[in-house]
């Protein structure tokens, strides 16, 4: 019979009990360690198969017998007696805890100690494995002497890949846990070349520092004050190695200074953010792919970001594309989503001579007569090489893009002469 050693002691009473709708009692086990309290409801039957499969274990232990009664007195009898089993089966079985009770207890799910064990367990069935924050949690409350801590950390040391879910308040329910306090060290993970965290609180997150040596890349989801929080967590040096930082759903509203903490950074992902102005990228010389997808940019400036080889801007406010016209080692734009109504703001897309690839889909524009033929008359120099919204353009639009594009041009120059006409009568007027 497998079992787990529980070096904290835990307290057990039966608070209350309850009737259901089928006339089943089931009664609210409260379990209590140094630092946390959870419930769980049980009814007499689970008692009793308990009691079956460990009763090798507790000799000596008997469980209360069965009875029918149903009545209010019998019931909180009852209740008192199954108190005082499990209590003596807890000081039976000592530090050994049989698996059996372990799982009624739900000793597995909020215990420290046996969280741990099972994530042992887990280690050693797999070379990598999701991670929870309530795992991490559970690990900061063993010795670091202990044998399990010292076996759990070593598989940790050599994870070249790591993902960490924050617990939901699901995991959580019945339990004093809250998920936005569970603190935890991500610093075992000193191999990681990939660590990517989801629903987690930033401010709970210790030990990035360590970190620092060998991660590539790092991708964070969840609530954070700023991205500082992360970058300049423990000392101020640089992350040499990141290449990649993906920063999502974060509820960020700037992007400070500590940025520059990432000399080689290549790719950024700041998706789903708060951000309404772009600031404090210019020392991020590397950097050749943007998304500052779904934030609230309007008029957002690019003077600064010269490298960017693929920019996404897509759900937004934005109205002109003049900033992108700077950018001119951009090969692919993904401006969908935003506010774009005058069709030739397309025409500073003809700056960029690398350009083979734009979306501008689910803009005002897009729902324009001749839209795809209308840009491609704006950007001659790209219009044979240019995918607008995924979709490569076919001969007939190239040919009227071509007409579209001449008939331009000859408007442009009766334009020209006309004011140059108006301004020479102006002028005779005036020596006259």
């Amino acid at each position: 019979m497998r079992t787990i050693s529980i070096l904290n002691p835990i307290e057990i009473s039966i608070e209350s009990f309850e009737i259901d709708s089928k006339d089943v009692a089931w009664y609210k086990i409260i379990i209590k360690t140094s630092d946390r309290t959870w419930s769980v409801l049980k009814r007499y039957s689970e008692f009793d198969s308990l009691h079956s499969n460990i009763k090798s274990k507790i000799k000596g232990v008997k469980i209360p017998p069965k009875k029918i009664r149903k009545s209010e007195d019998f019931l909180q009898s009852r209740k008192n007696e199954l108190e005082k089993y499990l209590n003596e089966v807890i000081e039976e079985v000592s530090e050994t805890v049989p698996m059996d009770l372990v799982t009624f207890l739900k000793l597995d799910s909020f215990e420290p100690y046996s969280i741990v064990s099972e994530l042992a367990l887990t280690l050693q069935k797999k070379k990598s494995t999701l991670l929870s924050s309530l795992q991490l949690n559970a690990l900061s409350f063993l010795s670091a002497d202990s044998p399990l801590y010292q076996e759990v950390v070593q598989q940790f040391s050599q994870l070249k890949s790591v993902k960490i879910k924050g617990s939901s308040k699901n995991d959580l329910h019945h339990s004093s846990l809250s998920r936005e306090k569970l603190a935890f060290s991500v610093a075992y993970f000193t191999a990681a070349h990939e660590l990517s965290l989801h629903h987690c609180y930033a401010e709970n997150i210790s030990g990035f520092d360590r970190l620092k040596s060998s991660l590539r890349v790092l991708s964070f989801e969840g609530q954070s004050k700023s991205i500082s929080t992360v970058l300049a967590n423990g000392d101020s040096g640089p992350w040499q190695m990141l290449s990649r930082v993906n920063f999502t759903k974060s509820k960020l509203q700037k992007v400070d200074l500590n940025m520059d903490l990432c000399p080689n950074l290549e790719n950024l992902n700041l998706n789903g953010n708060r951000l309404t102005d772009i600031e404090n990228l210019e020392t991020l010389m590397k950097l050749t792919i943007l998304d500052l997808s779904n934030n609230g940019l309007t008029a957002p400036t690019f003077l600064s970001l010269g490298n960017i080889s693929i920019l996404n801007i897509s759900g937004n406010q934005i109205s002109s594309l003049k900033p992108i016209g700077r950018l001119l080692g951009l090969m692919t734009l993904n401006a969908s989503k935003n506010q774009v109504e005058d069709i030739d703001e397309a025409t500073h897309l003809n700056r960029l001579p690398m350009l083979t690839e734009v979306d501008l889909s689910d803009n005002p524009i897009a729902q324009k007569l001749d839209y795809r033929t209308q840009i491609l008359a704006r950007v001659p120099r790209r219009a044979s090489e240019l995918i607008i919204d995924g979709i490569i353009p076919s001969k007939e639009e190239l040919s009227m893009a071509d007409i579209f594009c001449a008939l331009r041009d000859a408007e442009s120059k009766e334009t020209t002469a006309t004011l140059n006409r108006r301004n020479f009568a102006l002028e005779t007027k005036t020596i006259l």
